[in-house]
């Protein structure tokens, strides 16, 4: 009787390994990530950092991270911002490692309804009366599905290592030991 469960033990433990394996198996892996520090964020000139990461199931994210001043206005006068979130992400067309042409579809992007919510307003007046700075992540502004007819297709064109993104250059980063 001990060995039956011994073998039934051990069947269980195979297969749970095994669909371990498949499910890590299916998890898309880092292709090629592109980034800069100074891309402009706002009308008022302030820089921060765009990466995008592109996956070898053909998606990619687009993440942004930055600090700026918020003009409110005279009586107010500034707050503190900072922003480390997802601001879009979609499908590609092409081969990121390498020079040449890609088509970038965004399929989602931030959550514009989450920027006027109670809880979002809330964090903003706390940030006006501490002085605080307002922290915006993925999890304040959530990634919502962009409706198929409003999806927009860009080509970008990747020469020695350099993404032309809109007008804005995004350097390949190389992983470690390549």
């Amino acid at each position: 009787m001990k060995s039956i469960k011994k073998i039934a033990l051990s069947i269980l433990a195979l297969g749970f390994l095994a669909m371990t394996q498949v499910f890590a198996a299916k998890a898309p892996t880092v292709v090629a990530t592109y980034a800069s520090d100074d891309v402009e964020m706002s009308e008022e000139g302030e820089a921060g950092t765009a990466i995008i990461t592109f996956y070898s199931d053909k998606t990619f994210v687009m993440h942004i991270v930055m600090d700026q001043d918020i003009f409110i206005d005279e009586d107010f006068g500034s707050i503190p911002m900072k922003m480390d979130i997802d601001a879009a992400a979609g499908k590609y067309k092409g081969d990121p490692k390498k020079d040449g042409k890609l088509s970038l579809t965004a399929t989602k992007t931030m959550s514009e309804d989450a920027a006027g919510s109670e809880e979002f307003l809330n964090t903003m007046i706390g940030a006006l009366m501490t002085g605080e700075p307002i922290v915006i992540t993925s999890d304040d502004m959530p990634l919502v599905d962009i409706p198929k007819k409003e999806q927009e297709t860009i080509e970008v064109v990747i020469t020695d290592g350099v993404m032309n993104f809109e007008g804005e250059e995004l350097t390949r980063v190389m992983p470690e030991g390549k």
